[in-house]
């Protein structure tokens, strides 16, 4: 995911909405988030935030959930308020075998999603079958 992608669902925007905003077409609008330019990313961060609101204080709750296929692949899925169902991550957090390299990449994910008004919220399927 790419730093402007990581800024608009941040803030509650899909793609094809800032395209539209933009008056650009949808492909044109994910050109754009796949190679941004400074002007792009500075665009995108002056976007409203659509996530506030008073119910929850600012604060985006995100979702985070491991899969573990039968095959022992391992699929870290994320959803924010803007996702109408959990998306595949990708990288070292889309089916590896490798669980060390798998849980560093998480802890790496979980780390760059920490800040103010972020609230990232953990579930390891195998825990639960666990019990």
């Amino acid at each position: 995911m790419t730093p402007f992608h990581t800024i608009a669902r941040g803030k509650g925007w899909r793609l094809a909405e800032i395209g539209k905003l933009w008056g650009i077409s949808e492909r044109q609008m994910s050109r754009v988030a796949n190679r941004p330019s400074r002007k792009d990313l500075d665009a995108v961060r002056g976007l409203p935030n659509r996530l506030e609101d008073s119910q929850s204080g600012g604060t985006m709750r995100v979702n985070l959930t491991v899969n573990h296929h039968p095959s022992g692949r391992l699929t870290l899925k994320e959803q924010t308020p803007a996702d109408r169902q959990p998306r595949d991550c990708d990288g070292d957090l889309f089916g590896n075998m490798d669980p060390a390299s798998f849980y560093r990449a998480v802890a790496q994910r979980i780390a760059d999603l920490q800040g103010p008004g972020v609230e990232v919220l953990y579930k390891d399927s195998a825990d639960a079958e666990a019990k």
